[in-house]
């Protein structure tokens, strides 16, 4: 489904003058593929290129070398052909969100500019369907993002991120910032969701507990390289000194 090849990215390094050609390699040399129903999970330290990589994928920066293409399309010639298959949840989930729309109006926008046209009457009942979905009340319908609580505002990001039935998601640290509580009925919801829908994930986080917990097979990046591939149901068998230190930086889990 998802193919990364050979991937390279710099960014100017800060503090150079605008005539300066110093550059810092983001990430080097980056392959890796992900097939359809699967649930990958891309797990580093901050600053180990996570987020550089989603952008990526996501057609929002182009790499520097090397290729991503999806079902053998060039990313950004799937995208255009293929609108609304391929969404995606951030960590801020205050920003994501137009602070002046209802709960209604943020979950019904995706659907309004998706390629299939609807009437009001349709849309509102897509919308209540996807709030029962994401297990919201219709009682936040008319209420706005500051209104709601934490682990409240990340499922409305998960419904507009489900609203036109997308067959890949990209979680970018999406559950970093709720506390421990919100983080397991969020984790509860993907995974329901990922079976009812059929839908392939790249979990990006820096918390290994809760990307096990989700996917199948794991990358470990490190200065943006990756430095080790293992399916979830092996992680005790990593090789790499990295891998091993993160494994030996958590509690024991399942």
């Amino acid at each position: 489904m998802l193919k990364v090849e050979s991937v390279y990215k710099s960014y100017k390094k800060q503090n150079c003058s605008i005539f300066s050609s110093k550059k810092q390699e983001i990430l080097h040399d980056i392959s890796f593929q992900l097939q359809c129903g699967e649930c990958l999970g891309l797990i580093g330290e901050s600053g180990s290129g996570k987020s550089t990589l989603s952008r990526l994928i996501l057609n929002l920066e182009r790499p520097d070398f090397g290729k991503i293409t999806m079902e053998g399309q060039p990313i950004q010639n799937w995208l255009e052909s293929h609108r609304g298959e391929m969404s995606v949840v951030f960590q801020d989930y205050t920003t994501s969100i137009n602070p002046f729309f209802t709960i209604e109006e943020s979950v019904a926008e995706p659907i309004r500019r998706s390629k299939c046209k609807y009437d009001k009457q349709v849309v509102a009942a897509m919308v209540l369907h996807l709030l029962e979905k994401v297990q919201l009340s219709s009682r936040l319908l008319m209420r706005h993002p500051h209104e709601l609580s934490g682990g409240q505002l990340q499922r409305v990001c998960i419904a507009r991120a489900i609203a036109t039935q997308p067959r890949f998601v990209v979680f970018d640290e999406a559950l970093s910032s709720l506390d421990v509580s919100a983080q397991t009925q969020t984790l509860l919801l993907l995974k329901q969701l990922k079976q009812e829908m059929n839908m392939s994930y790249l979990f990006i986080a820096h918390d290994l507990p809760t990307i096990t917990s989700l996917c199948n097979k794991l990358l470990f990046l490190s200065k943006g390289k990756i430095v080790e591939k293992i399916e979830v149901q092996k992680i005790s068998q990593v090789q790499t000194p990295y891998a091993k230190k993160l494994l030996a930086s958590v509690l024991p889990f399942d």
